[in-house]
């Protein structure tokens, strides 16, 4: 099983009804899973497909961790929200 997901621009580009089970919570998903996700506000439905998704993990009670920026669809922007991402699954030990 995945239990660590990062979404970076997630676009719900598929057909409607392979969402259907997610949407209606007719699918339960597991709660050991997490979720690291972001999304740029200028771009447009990806940006609102990422706020779907993060409406839709909250509700079905999955931790979620979004990071909304303001820039658009680019490598530049993921290469900068790596280190967030990264600290989400791997945070920092503390030091003895």
């Amino acid at each position: 099983m995945i239990s660590n997901l990062a979404l970076l621009s997630p676009s719900l580009t598929a057909p409607p009804h392979i969402y259907e089970p997610l949407f209606t919570g007719r699918r339960r998903l597991d709660r050991r899973l997490r979720v690291w996700l972001s999304a740029g506000t200028y771009e447009g439905y990806i940006h609102t497909d990422a706020q779907l998704l993060e409406r839709t993990l909250r509700t079905a009670r999955v931790p979620v961790t979004a990071r909304y920026t303001h820039e658009g669809h680019s490598f530049g922007t993921w290469r900068h929200l790596v280190p967030d991402m990264l600290a989400h699954f791997f945070p920092p030990r503390a030091r003895r």
